[in-house]
């Protein structure tokens, strides 16, 4: 039942022919001017509670499961990055296998060019030494050769010029 104004005017006037202004006044202070029916009674709050808690609970369980979910789904890209990174660097691999290979059958080559040009160098130079001790046998002969006959002609000119 709700006290309107004018029936709170009313009780007030009574209880103040009762208990006087100041009780009175205390007194309809204290009740309310609602529904006494809308208070919570003990029964209400362990009804609310009891459906607070299975609220809360099935909240829980619905966190639960969303956790789980996710935490399967980042396990399951985790997994899938892993794959990857996996078959990514068995290709690197292969492919580094294969750059040197390459590099090292280039170096070959080059190394065998190299000692190609070097064995070519080493018969150079083994005909320039050949022909140069040739070039200085010819030369030493002709040189004795001429003193020779610078002899033989001095020898024959000395006494003639004595």
């Amino acid at each position: 039942m709700t006290l309107d104004e004018t029936t709170r005017f009313r009780i007030t006037n009574k209880f103040v022919g009762i208990l006087g202004d100041e009780d009175a006044a205390k007194l309809m202070d204290a009740i309310p001017p609602i529904d006494w029916d809308r208070f919570a009674t003990k029964d209400d709050i362990a009804a609310a509670t009891i459906l607070t808690k299975a609220e809360m609970e099935l909240e829980f369980a619905n966190f639960r499961t969303e956790i789980a979910v996710q935490f399967a789904e980042v396990r399951t890209e985790f997994a899938t990055v892993r794959s990857e990174m996996r078959t990514e660097f068995a290709d690197v691999r292969t492919e580094m296998r294969t750059e040197f290979a390459d590099v090292r059958t280039e170096m070959r080559a080059g190394f065998a060019q190299t000692d190609l040009k070097f064995n070519e160098m080493k018969t150079e130079f083994a005909n320039i030494r050949a022909e140069f001790a040739h070039s200085m046998r010819v030369n030493t002969l002709t040189t004795i050769g001429g003193l020779a006959a610078l002899m033989s002609v001095f020898s024959v000119l000395i006494p003639l010029l004595s």
